[in-house]
């Protein structure tokens, strides 16, 4: 999971928004992780994260994918 908190306020937000609104969110989730080591050196990570709490921004859900090669 992770949680987001603006600390400054926006210089400028743009047409009909308020620059010290600070934005702040909160996410939890799942993550697996595949690894194929050593004979091929290779990860493969997925994450899947539900958002929650969010004040002055938008809030929803995000999946990550990672995959990684060593050399």
């Amino acid at each position: 999971g992770y949680a987001y908190w603006q600390i400054e306020d926006d210089s400028d937000d743009g047409p009909g928004t308020i620059a010290d609104e600070r934005k702040e969110v909160y996410a939890l989730g799942a993550e697996i992780n595949f690894f194929w080591l050593p004979q091929t050196n290779f990860q493969m990570n997925i994450r899947a994260l539900r958002e929650f709490g969010a004040k002055n921004t938008t809030q929803g859900s995000k999946i990550v994918l990672t995959i990684t090669k060593g050399w």
